[in-house]
């Protein structure tokens, strides 16, 4: 087998490289923000070179969105309650203290202040779509429960969007019983397929 037939390890070198990058970017925003961001600056911080990381993500912005995919991933995991309603409720929650730690407000100041461009549109749904996907353990235990199940998109959109508009546009206060509440309305309040 040809040096270059060889398959990648998936905890090989590429793999210790990119969790050092978005360690790095992780630490940079939560340090100074997004104007603390280039690509310099993440390459010193992660100790690797500049190239590396033009090489793998091409641009700033192509890393900090894939920054943002892997913590969202990370600090907003799926429940397994074995009800529909908590674990919904334990996505809330998650979701919740997500928003509150430093490093939760800056990713979200990242997704939030995506350009309004076609590239920022597709890297919009392209965040949405994963999160979904990643969700859809809770939708398909419920079904094979016997539960009714609302629409997933409108559920997690009507779940989450008070939860983003008292944390970055209002700054209303979170109550600790405010998960249960946006559960229960949802559930209450939606057709179910």
């Amino acid at each position: 087998m040809a040096t270059t037939d060889r398959p990648k390890r998936p905890g090989g070198r590429s793999a210790r490289v990119r969790s050092a990058v978005l360690r790095a970017v992780e630490e940079l925003l939560v340090d100074g923000g997004i104007a603390a961001l280039s690509v310099a600056a993440v390459a010193e911080r992660a100790g690797v070179n500049p190239s590396s990381v033009y090489r793998r993500w091409g641009t700033l912005d192509a890393l900090l969105f894939d920054a943002v995919l892997a913590a969202t991933a990370r600090t907003v995991p799926t429940a397994n309650t074995g009800s529909l309603r908590g674990d919904l409720e334990r996505f809330v929650q998650s979701s919740i203290r997500a928003t509150q730690t430093p490093l939760g407000a800056a990713l979200a100041q990242v997704l939030l202040t995506r350009p309004l461009t076609p590239e920022g549109q597709r890297e919009r749904q392209q965040y949405w779509a994963r999160r979904h996907e990643a969700l859809r353990p809770i939708f398909d235990r419920a079904r094979e429960r016997g539960e009714r199940v609302p629409d997933p998109e409108d559920v997690i959109e009507t779940v989450l969007a008070p939860v983003y508009f008292r944390r970055f546009v209002t700054g209303r206060p979170i109550s600790r019983k405010l998960a249960a509440t946006l559960v229960d309305r949802t559930l209450a309040g939606s057709p179910h397929s």
